[in-house]
């Protein structure tokens, strides 16, 4: 990729639903480093916007190119290899352990690197979160910032080149939601970030 150009560019991206107009002509682009958070009111468009940006919404009009392809002509395969996503809804199974639970970040890269490797890369995810002492208990036994943090941890272990959080703080305690940002910007990746607590944003955002 040619260093000046944006890892994620988006080009008047609109979507519509039943008549409605959801998100109108945003463009926007993102460099390599760049942790750009998207705020607004309940109902502004922000979680459309995400989907459209990694790709789990088509626009209605628009388009978003990542290294500068079009982002529609990666199949979801191609676009797991590149882009994680951690969203509102994920309710992993909680009879999983953390470590089974961390490994299905890896299942993207299946057959490109030993089984030992892979293992490898989902422990050295759970160490940068946080969460290796807890690396056999089962996901429906951690509390609610843990529980984020396994997400996190998936998303980590899945190496994307970009990182997309859909309202990570939702449902967590004040210190709770500054400590997991902390560890987001200590990561040193690419972010998108939806975020409604705006006291979080200029700690953590390089762009809003």
């Amino acid at each position: 990729m040619d260093a000046s150009q944006p890892l994620l560019e988006a080009r008047e991206l609109s979507a519509t639903a039943n008549g409605q107009c959801l998100v109108s002509a945003v463009s926007l682009s993102v460099a390599a480093g760049d942790r750009l958070a998207i705020i607004g009111p309940n109902g502004a468009g922000k979680t459309t916007l995400l989907r459209m940006l990694c790709g789990t919404l088509r626009p209605s009009a628009g388009d978003v190119r990542f290294s500068g392809r079009r982002l529609e002509t990666f199949s979801a395969a191609e676009r797991a290899l590149h882009m994680a996503v951690v969203g509102q809804t994920d309710q992993p199974d909680p009879r999983l352990a953390v470590i089974d639970y961390v490994e299905l970040g890896r299942v993207p890269h299946a057959g490109l690197r030993r089984r030992s490797e892979q293992r490898d890369i989902a422990v050295e995810a759970l160490r940068r979160t946080g969460l290796l002492p807890l690396l056999g208990r089962t996901i429906g036994s951690l509390s609610g910032g843990e529980r984020q943090r396994a997400q996190l941890a998936r998303a980590v272990a899945q190496e994307p080149k970009i990182l997309f959080l859909d309202e990570p703080t939702n449902h967590l305690d004040p210190r709770a939601r500054s400590e997991l940002l902390d560890l987001v910007s200590q990561f040193g990746m690419t972010v998108v970030a939806v975020l409604h607590d705006l006291s979080l944003v200029t700690p953590f955002a390089t762009r809003v």
